[in-house]
This record gives C-alpha cells, sequence and structure tokens, in this order.
C-alpha cells in the first residue's frame, strides 16, 4: 500500500528538481558545504577530490537542465509571437505591444537560463579552489 505513495512522492521530487534545478544544485552545493564543515580536515580533503568530480557532473546536469528550459521557453516564445502575430494583423497597437513583451521575456528566459550555468561553473571553480 505505500509503493503509490512512494511513486507520488518521487515524481514531486523530480518534478521540483526539473521545475528548478539552480536550487537543486544550490541546495546540494550547500549540503556538501555543511557536511565538509562538520567532518575533521583529513576526510573533508579526501572527500572534495570526489566531490569536485561530482560537482562537475552537476554542473553539466545543470547546464543541459538549463538548455533544456532555455530552449522550451524559445519555442513557447516562438509559437506565441507567431499567435499574437496573426493576431495582430486583426487587432492593432495593443496587440504590437503584447507580442514585443513576448519577445522580451523569451529573450529574458534565456539569458537567466546562461546565467544559471555560468554561476554553476563559477560555484565549481570556487570549490576546486
Amino acid at each position: 500500500m505505500t509503493e503509490p505513495r512512494d511513486d507520488a512522492a518521487t515524481k514531486s521530487l523530480t518534478d521540483q528538481i526539473k521545475a528548478h534545478p539552480g536550487i537543486a544544485i544550490a541546495s546540494g552545493l550547500a549540503l556538501g558545504v555543511l557536511v565538509s564543515a562538520l567532518m575533521p580536515r583529513g576526510t573533508a580533503r579526501r572527500l572534495a577530490k570526489g566531490a569536485a568530480a561530482a560537482a562537475t557532473v552537476g554542473t553539466e546536469a545543470g547546464m543541459v537542465l538549463a538548455r533544456h528550459a532555455r530552449d522550451k521557453a524559445e519555442a513557447a516564445a516562438s509559437d506565441a509571437v507567431v499567435t499574437l502575430h496573426a493576431a495582430e494583423k486583426s487587432a492593432g497597437a495593443g496587440l504590437r505591444r503584447l507580442r514585443r513583451g513576448a519577445a522580451q521575456a523569451a529573450e529574458s528566459s534565456t539569458g537567466k537560463g546562461l546565467d544559471l550555468a555560468h554561476a554553476a561553473i563559477r560555484l565549481l571553480g570556487a570549490l576546486r579552489r
């Protein structure tokens, strides 16, 4: 009887990570910093080497998720722009402003996705030092 509940929890967690990859990466890094602070120095140094490799993998995964989110946002914005362009012919200036806003939102979401990827790379660099 507990299996459907476990599946729902796993799906919910997966959905949250997909929806907020930056928060997932930041949470993992924060947890790593906390654990390393609680360990003796020698143990923390040995684990840091493995953590750097894991952070590299995490960064790559974050970049893939950021690119995927950017691509989805661009596709959605592109579809919205096409739809709005068709409606613009009949509606006039109000829809032209809305179309410009959709284009700006697409550009902003692309920038945010890339900013997230760059931040993850900077964090990895800081961890390696």
